[in-house]
């Protein structure tokens, strides 16, 4: 299984309001997509639809969007499964106890870790990086219930 991980996306940052070609080309192969927040305009999810079903939740600047649920848990594969949020502590605190990662964002700071048998993923941010980062996507691959991460990083040439 193959997922695109975006979060932090502050859609109407993006050059005349389009996805961007380097996160399109990141993503055209992904089963599906998740963003953690803060998406700021709903286009966003058509564009991503696109190229695979898009499992959205509402972060801090999507107060508007009384659509997106604040909190996904999804399993991806039998004994595998994700709870998305754009905070990690509310992601963390409604998680259930077979969650095997968290998906956030909030921080604009890319991260793949593992702690206290639990893996954290926040993809950064396509358009306004924080902490010296670059802007970035994350593609997860979980294959055997062993999550991979890959940063995509936007490309010196590209415009937001």
């Amino acid at each position: 299984m193959k997922i695109g991980v975006i979060s932090d996306t502050h859609y109407k940052a993006f050059t005349e309001y389009s996805l961007p070609s380097w996160i399109v080309g990141a993503f055209e192969s992904v089963d599906m997509i998740f963003h953690a927040g803060d998406l700021t305009d709903f286009d966003l999810v058509n564009d991503l639809s696109a190229i695979a079903p898009v499992y959205a939740v509402k972060g801090n600047m999507d107060e508007y969007r009384s659509d997106l649920p604040p909190f996904r848990e999804i399993e991806i594969q039998s004994g595998f499964s994700v709870a998305v949020a754009h905070i990690k502590a509310e992601a963390y605190s409604r998680k259930s106890n077979s969650c095997s990662m968290i998906i956030h964002g909030h921080t604009h700071v890319p991260e793949f870790v593992k702690s206290a048998g639990m893996w954290f993923l926040n993809p950064g941010s396509p358009s306004s990086p924080r902490g010296n980062s670059e802007a970035s996507v994350a593609i997860l691959t979980i294959s055997a219930s062993i999550p991979e991460v890959e940063f995509i990083k936007r490309p010196l040439s590209a415009t937001l």
